[in-house]
C-alpha cells in the first residue's frame, strides 16, 4: 500500500505525510518560535507530544482527534519537521 503526500480525504488522515493536521503543527512551531520558547524545550515538547499522540490513537485511531487509525512514521516525521520548520522562521523573525 503505497502513503499519499497529500491527504484527500479524512480517509488519509494520519496516513498521508501532509493533512489537515499538518497546518496546527506549523501554527505550534510558529507560536513557540515567536514566544522565543527555547530550541530544547520546543523540540522536547514537540518529540514528546509525537509519542502521547501516537500512543492514544494507537491501535484504532481518536475520537478525540476524529482519526481512524495512528499516525505513519512518514506523518509523525512531517509534523515535527513543519513545526521545526515554523518555529525556524519564526525565530529568524523575531531576531531582525
Amino acid at each position: 500500500m503505497s502513503v499519499p503526500i497529500v491527504a484527500r480525504s479524512s480517509a488519509d488522515t494520519n496516513r498521508a505525510v501532509l493533512d489537515a493536521w499538518t497546518l496546527v503543527h506549523a501554527g505550534w512551531g510558529i507560536g513557540a518560535g515567536a514566544a522565543g520558547l527555547p530550541p530544547w524545550v520546543f523540540l522536547a515538547a514537540t518529540g514528546i507530544y509525537e509519542v502521547l499522540e501516537y500512543v492514544h490513537e494507537h491501535p484504532g485511531g481518536s475520537k478525540v482527534f476524529g482519526t481512524k487509525r495512528p499516525e505513519t512514521g512518514a506523518n509523525m516525521v512531517a509534523d515535527v519537521g513543519v513545526a521545526a520548520l515554523g518555529y525556524a522562521v519564526a525565530r529568524a523573525l523575531r531576531s531582525q
